[in-house]
């Protein structure tokens, strides 16, 4: 395809077309110039203001809109709105001549050299004669037809009080008659108008720093001021106790130990290593030194060493018999115990360290959701947007009624502790929105109509210092740019399709509903205030909000693996 064919694109007129729908699908034309191809007498094109509508239209989409035409009740209408025409697809644009007002001929002329005389008997022999028909007998009375007699009694006086009557009701009726017009003109009428555009939702993710202490947004580094708040609270809980401690003997016994490890020298095996069957575990009392592996064909034959253990645990349950045992640290040296024997028990109510913590988790499981409730009210009530994931306790102590170890039936633990959010103003957020989708989209003739902050997920990625960078995920919502205001002054006093036509001109437009009121109104108010403009954005709704970051997560992905 050459260049030239890219930069034209053709539309075909049907008879039935609106002018409001030429003129949409020449905004969404991709070429600069559309070549409009008209039928014979379009109706819509019948009119100037229609074509006058279209190469407006056109200018402002910064197009160059050309009428494919011939037809002669067409052509001056477009020469006197400047529009261009040509005869074919390929034929050279012009503007054709406008059409010229001119006397019919023969009609109104005078001849100067012809007698004054001879014009008026012109005149008299020219002029048409009324003819009346055959009128209705009109049964007409002579002279001496019978009329009424005249009463005796003289001069019959007029009654001025029902004339003063007639007048005053006159002039009443005459006000409401005034009164009712100005009301049916200029108070009652009403315009409700509805205006549907288009929206587009995009997912977008952004990752931008949040910083204590910054002053403004800063646009080149993409960082906003953040702002921490603390909370403390303070909490006690009391929980009894819940430990018998074992405070009996401990069982021990005898593990040969033996070195089969594929290395030169000795295997020095410390006091303390842990020996393990199962559930029982063991520990050597004494550090012992073993000898060198030895091997005879594939079987170790490495002398013994004894070692003294002693069970982890207090209890008579670690008196148990003889077996095999892995040796912790060491998986080529075999330990074989004997008979683990002197395990006793026996329990005393004390207090353990999990009471104490069962009662601190208490009061954690409590306090942690009540301040990050508090922490979030705050921040809304600064008009802040929170971090959740930046909750923290920053600092905390603990005191207990009772030391472990102590003998009681209960113990108190008092927690007092500070929690700390982060939180960033919202229109900062919005400017960096902003500022990211700039790029995409013009912001002269279009809006942001959601932010998406309300169902957004704002998530900590790292935290240096002072700097916490933070990855925002949000749908929003970019749509037409539309004042009603200034909408409104613009159509006022215009009839309901220069209305129409007016508003489809705006981006973005997709509909026009317009209810006028009283009945008898076909027009738009003049009085702006008299005029109702609603704008419904229209988009799709995401069904699911995590299906629109799919993408962006398997990048992510993929970015953290490199």
């Amino acid at each position: 395809m050459s260049e030239a064919s890219q930069k034209k694109s053709i539309l075909y007129v049907d008879t039935g077309d609106e002018i409001t729908s030429v003129i949409a699908r020449m905004q969404d034309a991709d070429g600069k110039i559309a070549a409009i191809v008209l039928p014979k007498r379009a109706p819509s094109f019948q009119s100037i203001i229609n074509i006058k509508l279209l190469d407006r239209a056109a200018k402002k989409a910064k197009k160059r809109a050309v009428l494919i035409t011939s037809d002669k009740t067409i052509l001056p209408l477009a020469g006197a709105a400047g529009m261009h025409v040509a005869r074919t697809t390929e034929s050279k644009p012009y503007v054709p001549d406008a059409p010229k007002t001119t006397p019919t001929p023969g009609e109104g002329e005078v001849d100067p050299n012809q007698p004054v005389g001879e014009l008026a008997a012109k005149a008299k022999d020219e002029q048409d004669t009324i003819d009346l028909g055959d009128l209705p007998d009109l049964n007409m009375e002579d002279d001496n037809a019978k009329k009424p007699k005249k009463k005796k009694g003289g001069i019959k006086v007029p009654n001025f009080n029902k004339f003063r009557l007639w007048l005053i009701l006159g002039g009443i009726l005459l006000v409401l008659l005034i009164v009712g017009w100005y009301v049916a003109a200029f108070v009652l009428p009403r315009a409700e108008i509805t205006v549907e555009t288009t929206t587009q939702n995009v997912a977008e993710t952004l990752e931008f720093d949040a910083v204590l202490d910054l002053e403004g947004v800063d646009e080149e580094n993409f960082a906003i001021p953040a702002t921490r708040l603390t909370y403390t609270l303070e909490d006690e809980a009391s929980v009894d106790t819940t430990g018998e401690e074992n405070v009996g003997d401990r069982a021990s016994g005898v593990a040969e130990l033996q070195n089969c490890k594929e290395q030169s020298g000795t295997v020095t095996i410390p006091s303390g290593t842990r020996l393990t069957s199962g559930q029982y575990t063991f520990i050597t009392q004494e550090t012992v030194e073993l000898p060198e592996r030895t091997v005879q064909g594939i079987a170790c034959v490495t002398p013994t060493e004894e070692v003294e253990v002693e069970a982890e645990n207090r209890g008579a349950d670690y008196n148990i018999s003889e077996r095999e045992y892995s040796v912790e640290g060491y998986s080529n040296v075999n330990a074989y115990g004997s008979d683990m024997t002197g395990g006793s028990d026996e329990f005393e109510s004390v207090v353990v360290s999990r009471d104490i913590r069962a009662a601190r988790e208490e009061i954690e499981q409590a306090a942690s959701p009540d301040a990050e409730v508090e922490l979030e009210e705050m921040f809304e009530m600064e008009g802040l947007v929170p971090i959740l994931e930046s909750f923290e306790e920053r600092d905390s102590s603990t005191s207990a009624s009772h030391d472990e170890g102590d003998r009681t039936d209960s113990v108190t633990v008092t927690l007092t502790a500070e929690y700390a959010m982060l939180g960033v103003d919202r229109e900062d957020i919005q400017e960096l929105i902003r500022l990211q989708l700039g790029e995409e989209f013009d912001f002269d003739r279009q809006s942001i109509v959601d932010d998406g902050l309300d169902q957004a997920t704002l998530r900590v990625v790292s935290q240096d210092g002072d700097t916490t960078r933070l990855r925002l995920r949000t749908i929003v919502a970019i749509g037409a740019e539309i004042d009603t205001d200034a909408l409104a002054d613009e159509v006022a006093g215009l009839s309901r399709s220069e209305t129409e036509s007016t508003i489809f001109l705006r981006d973005g437009v997709r509909d026009v509903q317009i209810d006028y009121s009283p009945f008898y109104v076909f027009s738009t108010p003049d009085d702006p205030s008299k005029i109702s403009i609603t704008v419904l954005q229209e988009g799709d709704e995401p069904d699911d909000f995590d299906e629109l970051f799919e993408q962006d997560t398997e990048d992510e992905e993929i970015t953290e693996e490199e």
